[in-house]
C-alpha cells in the first residue's frame, strides 16, 4: 500500500508538469489567468486537507487543474469520476494508477446522475480514509452538466 502511494504521488507530480509544460509550449494560443489560484500557493502546508471545487466547462478543466495546481497539493490530490474516463485507453490508466475513484453511479445513461448507494458508501469512506491520512480533495461538481 505504501509503494502504491508513492508510486500515485510521483505519476501526479509527473502529470502536473507535463500538462503544465505542453500547454506552456505548445498551446500558445491558450491564455490562462491564473491569478485566482494564488491562494493555493500555501493551502495545504499547516497539514490541513484542502478541498478544491472546480467549474466544468469542458474536458480542458482536468489538464489545467493538473497544469496548475501547486505541487505539493497535487501529488495527493484525488477526484471522483465518471468511470468511463477510468476506462479510457491511457487517461483512464493514469488516473487508476494516481488513485482517482470512480463515482458509482447506479445507470450509465447521460445525464441520469443516481448513484448506487451501497456503493457510495464504500467511496465516501475511501474518501474520508483519504483525507484523514492527509489526502486533499478536488470535485467537479457540474461534471455532465454544462
Amino acid at each position: 500500500e505504501d509503494a502504491r502511494r508513492r508510486r500515485a504521488k510521483f505519476l501526479g507530480f509527473v502529470s502536473s508538469w507535463g500538462w503544465y509544460i505542453a500547454l506552456r509550449l505548445c498551446c500558445c494560443w491558450i491564455r490562462i489567468d491564473a491569478s485566482g489560484l494564488a491562494p493555493l500557493a500555501s493551502a495545504g502546508r499547516n497539514g490541513r486537507p484542502v478541498f478544491i471545487a472546480i467549474n466544468h466547462l469542458s474536458f480542458m478543466d482536468t489538464v489545467i487543474v493538473a497544469a496548475l495546481t501547486p505541487s505539493h497539493l497535487v501529488t495527493n490530490l484525488k477526484t471522483l469520476m465518471v468511470p468511463k474516463v477510468l476506462k479510457m485507453p491511457l487517461l483512464g490508466r493514469l488516473a487508476q494508477a494516481i488513485g482517482h475513484q470512480p463515482v458509482p453511479f447506479s445507470r450509465d445513461a447521460e445525464g441520469d446522475f443516481q448513484v448506487d448507494k451501497e456503493k457510495m458508501v464504500a467511496t465516501m469512506a475511501w474518501l474520508r480514509g483519504h483525507v484523514a491520512g492527509g489526502g486533499h480533495v478536488a470535485i467537479f461538481p457540474e461534471a455532465q452538466l454544462n
